[in-house]
């Protein structure tokens, strides 16, 4: 059961595309008393201590991950023998059915293990973990944008220091409840082992700087985890949470809440969904490219306050907001960003999306340069964040009388951003198809000369055959 449990956690470090086959491996080690097994991918280290082992002597081997999980399928009451003298002929005896299964299968030399210095102090750090899956889903996962690809751990001052931040540049969490034992501002990467829920949320933490690195170190139970932390600068995420919140309020409740996780998924229409406040009440509306009239959802239970208003918004980054517990959310125009504070320290902030109004009053608002995402800063693959460029002022808001709407219009223009990544689609959709072109060129060309070689083959033989009649004389 103890392998079983190492085995899920080592799951989340290893990866089966690594081009060193030692990554792909646990290290065990038995010091007499203990046995620990680890697992790496370079950027990251976790450890597992076997409370439980039966040990003897001294000694450690290196096992393929594969082995390992195949080993730990059995009951949990059953166990596996690990022995070996030779770290390059490992014998392992597996208890199954009251059966003992041996086989001996081939090691590695220990001296390819990459050696990680990576020990450290740690203390509790309530509220740590919870918070930091909370924000996952706000951070990038963009490639390109490395130091977004992230969990920023601000260390400030005050009873309660720590202000934990993730933005993908059009969307912004961040809770400032905490306190934990940091000394410094780090930038924690997203990774699969501290996003999982298996993992616990009782955790001590601590840091450790290696040369130019920063460790971040967390340990629950029998597991202690490090992480490479990113090396940069995180965007100045304070300049885009608006000073004060708007003057009309959206609050839902969890019922409602249970109901939009349900509807949104399937409303028409495309990725942003239009919420329309009006007289206490809450609606959604969707349009499909091929619908004539919108689908509308009205909520019973959520509230409203304020004059009649509507915003348009993605609908995924809101049903990840409402996960986030976040409840209220307060609207100063249909241009300017949604924010939303959960009363206990945290904040939320999405970008809105120019949207027609859908009960058809015959005037829509033009986009503004705050319809552009939340955070824009270019992030270099060197890890080196630029600070976010301060925003312009914003434009005076327009509404233009239409006399007819176009029935399949729902957005006014598409962000700048949109755009670009549209059209780097667009060109990458291209150059593919001009490779595959030129693919197909090289194989005509090879068969035409494949055909060309046979038709000489051939022509030399009909010569031949000539000559020999020639030379036949009756």
């Amino acid at each position: 059961s103890s392998l079983r449990d190492a085995c899920q956690n080592f799951g989340k470090v290893i990866s089966g595309k690594s081009t060193l086959p030692v990554l792909g491996c646990v290290r065990f080690h038995a010091d007499g008393k203990d046995v620990t097994a680890q697992a790496t991918d370079l950027d990251q280290v976790i450890e597992y201590r076997f409370d439980g082992a039966e040990v003897s002597g001294d000694g450690a081997c290196i096992i393929p991950f594969t082995a390992l999980k195949d080993l730990a399928k059995g009951s949990k009451d059953e166990c596996v023998d690990i022995e070996t003298e030779d770290p390059l002929n490992i014998s392992v005896t597996n208890h199954v059915g009251g059966h003992a299964v041996r086989r001996v299968m081939p090691g590695m030399d220990l001296d390819e293990w990459p050696t990680m210095h990576v020990e450290m102090q740690t203390k509790t750090a309530d509220g740590f973990i919870e918070t930091y899956r909370r924000l996952v889903p706000f951070s990038s996962i963009d490639d390109t944008r490395y130091v977004l690809n992230s969990i920023f751990v601000e260390i400030g001052h005050g009873k309660k220091p720590v202000t934990m931040v993730a933005t993908d540049g059009k969307r912004l969490g961040c809770f400032n409840s905490m306190v934990l034992p940091l000394k410094k501002s780090v930038i924690v990467p997203t990774t699969k082992f501290l996003g999982w829920p298996g993992a616990g949320t009782d955790v001590e933490i601590g840091v450790r700087e290696d040369g130019d690195r920063v460790w971040l170190g967390v340990r629950s139970g029998p597991l202690f985890y490090a992480v490479k932390c990113v090396d940069g600068t995180y965007p100045n995420f304070r300049q885009v949470i608006p000073a004060e919140p708007g003057e009309h309020v959206i609050t839902f409740t969890d019922s409602d809440v249970d109901l939009l996780k349900q509807v949104l998924p399937s409303l028409p229409g495309d990725d942003v969904v239009t919420i329309v406040g009006h007289e206490g009440k809450v609606s959604f509306f969707g349009r499909g490219p091929d619908d004539e009239d919108w689908t509308k959802v009205s909520l019973d239970a959520s509230t409203y306050s304020g004059s009649r208003s509507f915003i348009g918004v993605n609908r995924l980054y809101l049903l990840d907001a409402l996960a986030a517990g976040f409840r209220e959310f307060a609207i100063t125009d249909e241009l300017s960003p949604l924010l939303s504070r959960d009363g206990n320290g945290g904040t939320h902030v999405v970008m809105p999306f120019g949207v027609l109004d859908p009960e058809d009053t015959g005037e829509t608002a033009q986009p503004t340069a705050e319809a552009a995402p939340a955070v824009e800063a270019p992030v270099k693959p060197e890890a080196v964040a630029e600070p976010i460029v301060e925003p312009e002022p914003p434009a005076k808001k327009t509404t233009t009388r239409r006399t007819k709407v176009p029935k399949n219009e729902q957005r006014s223009e598409t962000p700048a951003m949109e755009r670009v990544v549209t059209a780097c689609d667009a060109a990458r959709t291209k150059v593919k198809e001009a490779g595959q072109a030129l693919s197909e060129l090289a194989t005509a060309i090879k068969d035409a000369a494949r055909d060309q070689k046979g038709q000489a083959k051939d022509v030399e033989a009909a010569r031949a055959a000539l000559s020999k009649l020639q030379a036949i004389s009756l």
